[in-house]
């Protein structure tokens, strides 16, 4: 019989910072890529001081994913980093029932207000 070890919760611990890490590290190269302009704005610090924003209200709203995290954060880094007090966004983003991934297709796909009345 295989001997059988624990994990200590400082391991544990250990682990997620090097998840985290990691992460923060494909993020700042998928946003330097995607999104030159923006990223250029905010320079790798400002970036990363995003990424763990957007991590932290990411799960704040039970979105925990690492794909719906990082779509979250390219909202951040998109649209604006308090897109989600924005108008109808946090009655969506605190919908329980809904997955990480449904919340991200409702404000994605959220339809724009309707024009104006013409003025004759």
């Amino acid at each position: 019989m295989p001997k059988t070890f624990t994990i200590s919760p400082a391991h544990l611990e250990a682990f997620s910072q090097q998840q985290q890490q990691r992460f923060e590290d494909e993020m700042v190269a998928y946003l330097t890529r995607e999104h030159p302009a923006e990223a250029k704005k905010l320079g790798e610090p400002g970036m990363r001081d995003l990424i763990r924003q957007g991590i932290e209200k990411a799960k704040g709203y039970n979105i925990v994913l690492e794909s719906d995290v990082a779509r979250y954060i390219e909202l951040m880094l998109t649209v604006s980093p308090d897109f989600d007090q924005a108008d109808g966004a946090p009655e969506i983003l605190r919908r329980r029932r809904l997955s990480g991934m449904q919340k991200l297709d409702a404000l994605e796909n959220r339809q724009a207000p309707p024009p104006a009345a013409e003025v004759r």
